[in-house]
């Protein structure tokens, strides 16, 4: 993901191997990684994987979860709006807590407070599951969430978005260690 002034350098250091995203001084300029193809389902227990590192967690805005969406995101405050997905969200413009976005396309997407405050240098794994065709999980921050209402249908097709957009003319970065992505067959 590149959109206006975004970019991407792979590093390595005593932390481990990651790709650093930087929104670049643009306001509204998104920089991280997309699956572009929509291959996985609810029915066949999807199950992604990411962790990342934020350096900065002010004037931002992040996402890191599954959506029916294999295009590049727009800037918005409200990623999952009329947008099937699950997925880690901070809007800091809203609140400096991380919330639980989900939506199943009927609207706005919905945003739980984790009351867990989005923290710079520190790493955030996050794992999302869909258990049983029933319901996702939600595993990040110390915390496992089921949610069970406003989410992906059980056939749409998912991908993944992991991404930092800046909403102020200052250039914003963050880290992606990994992305896994899997079905059952």
């Amino acid at each position: 993901i590149a959109v206006g002034t975004g970019s991407d350098s792979g590093n390595v250091d005593g932390t481990g191997s990651y790709r650093t995203y930087a929104t670049g001084a643009t306001v509204n300029s998104l920089a991280g990684l997309r699956m572009n193809s929509l291959q996985c389902r609810r029915s066949l227990n999807v199950y992604w994987k990411t962790a990342i590192y934020l350096n900065s967690v002010s004037d931002v805005r992040v996402f890191a979860g599954v959506t029916a969406s294999s295009s590049a995101p727009a800037s918005s405050s409200d990623p999952l709006n009329a947008l099937e997905g699950v997925g880690l969200w901070l809007d800091s413009a809203v609140s400096a807590n991380w919330k639980i976005g989900h939506n199943d396309s009927s609207g706005a997407g919905v945003y739980d407070d984790t009351t867990v405050t989005a923290l710079t240098s520190t790493l955030y794994p996050i794992e999302v599951y869909g258990v049983a065709d029933t319901k996702f999980r939600l595993v990040a921050l110390g915390q496992s969430t089921d949610i069970t209402a406003n989410i992906p249908a059980s056939g749409t097709g998912l991908a993944f978005w992991i991404y930092i957009e800046n909403t102020t003319g200052s250039d914003r970065t963050m880290r992606a260690y990994y992305a896994i992505i899997k079905n059952d067959k």
